[in-house]
């Protein structure tokens, strides 16, 4: 869907001043995806971070320091071992975490609105 978006004007203007494959990657499409890519890049992250179901099902309730995601560590930690403090220290962190990611996201997306207008 992002390819979509090029105006194929420019890039045969590209072509027409004799830019190569990769100086049209480089410089006419790129741009053109980057709102596109950090859109997905900032919904993948959001995405993985609140992924519980997943790793608690596929890899039991003590996957091993290997495997270890945020949320899983948070729950072995808080309903476990009865660290109900520092589960709670943990969730916060995340929260925060995420809240920061999710402005970055929505700030991204005010720009991609106001660069379409």
């Amino acid at each position: 869907a992002g390819l979509q978006t090029i105006p194929q004007e420019v890039i045969e203007a590209a072509t027409i001043d004799g830019a190569g494959p990769w100086q049209r990657f480089r410089y006419v499409i790129f741009p053109y995806l980057k709102p596109v890519t950090k859109t997905l890049l900032l919904l993948n992250v959001i995405w993985n971070f609140n992924a519980f179901n997943q790793f608690f099902i596929m890899l039991g309730s003590d996957p091993g320091i290997q495997t270890d995601v945020p949320s899983v560590l948070i729950h072995r930690e808080t309903f476990q071992n009865f660290h109900f403090g520092l589960g709670s220290a943990m969730s916060l962190i995340l929260v925060i975490l995420m809240m920061i990611v999710a402005a970055v996201y929505l700030r991204t997306l005010r720009v991609n609105k106001s660069m379409e207008e």
